[in-house]
């Protein structure tokens, strides 16, 4: 499925396409100069999901601006790689370079917004206590264990 725009001279050309890792390393040789360096932790996140079929396509594309070049989806690659994996993604080709810039400058959603959106109650509190918890885990984790500090894990 492949469709066109023109806008400001430019033709956007979008598309699904089926990424494999020999692909996605293909794309990331192409990376903007200026990305932001690869967060691991959110590259474990995407991983996680996608090993566990949890992953979605979301309609999130993976842009190249009219260069050729990887501006939106490196974090997303990244973890394709890792994970050893094929799956769909949405394709945008032939944006403006400068258009990196306005990338993910949106509100992201918050986890009290996601316990809203499924009809918690009192969602603001659930969240905190989720994310205390997870913080205890992540804490006795790094104490290999043997309990310890929640402050003295947060802190470091």
């Amino acid at each position: 499925m492949n469709t066109e725009l023109t806008q400001n001279m430019n033709t956007i050309q979008t598309s699904i396409e089926t990424i494999t890792p020999e692909i996605a390393k293909q794309y990331l040789e192409t990376n903007y100069k200026h990305q932001r360096n690869i967060t691991e932790s959110h590259v474990l996140h995407l991983r996680q999901q996608m090993k566990a079929g949890q992953w979605m396509m979301t309609g999130v594309p993976i842009i190249f601006d009219q260069l050729g070049q990887l501006i939106d989806g490196q974090q997303r690659l990244t973890a394709l790689i890792a994970e050893k994996m094929t799956l769909q993604f949405a394709i945008i080709r032939g944006v403006e370079t400068d258009s990196f810039m306005a990338i993910d400058r949106g509100k992201p959603r918050s986890n009290a917004n996601i316990f809203s959106i499924h009809g918690a109650s009192n969602a603001t509190t659930i969240a905190s206590m989720v994310a205390n918890v997870l913080n205890y885990r992540r804490a006795r984790i790094a104490n290999l264990g043997r309990g310890g500090s929640l402050n003295s894990y947060v802190r470091a």
